[in-house]
């Protein structure tokens, strides 16, 4: 008797192990019936034509106290067979707590022409206000006014440079 209460047992917990996984299976299988594709991008990636542009160093973080300033250098080289106009824009992220003023930021030259296989240095001087609050600033400089195209609303656009 006591064996047969084993065995009765033993295919409860099996059967329950069966059960439990088509319930589980049926749970993903809902869930991947919910996902969305993303609306294709508009045209091949490839078939954009962006300008050619290396930008060294491509992202600069500094830290500095209200009054405080520093300069950053930033080499664009043109990898074009052409020449290249560039005029840096301060971009000023909507992202956080603390928003950056234009004003801080200073990039000289401001604008540059650079021939085919030539490069710019820029200088990129950060001035932070006395009387700015303590926090984390942060903003973005475009070098050209090419974007990437996005099959979503931006609420700023996404430059390549």
């Amino acid at each position: 008797m006591n064996k047969y209460v084993n065995y009765i047992a033993t295919a409860l917990i099996v059967m329950s192990m069966f059960a439990g996984a088509g319930i589980v299976s049926a749970q993903y299988e809902g869930q991947a019936e919910m996902v969305i594709g993303a609306p294709p991008m508009p045209g091949d990636m490839q078939e954009l034509n962006f300008t050619k542009l290396e930008i060294s160093p491509r992202y600069g973080n500094t830290r500095l106290k209200p009054g405080e300033n520093k300069e950053m250098s930033v080499t664009i080289k043109n990898k074009e067979k052409k020449s290249v106009s560039i005029k840096p824009s301060i971009v000023i992220q909507p992202y956080g707590e603390y928003m950056m003023e234009k004003e801080w930021v200073a990039v000289t030259p401001e604008t540059a022409e650079i021939p085919a296989g030539g490069s710019q240095k820029f200088t990129v001087k950060v001035t932070i206000p006395k009387d700015a609050s303590l926090g984390y600033y942060n903003t973005q400089i475009a070098f050209t006014d090419e974007e990437i195209p996005s099959p979503y609303p931006q609420p700023i656009p996404n430059y390549v440079h």
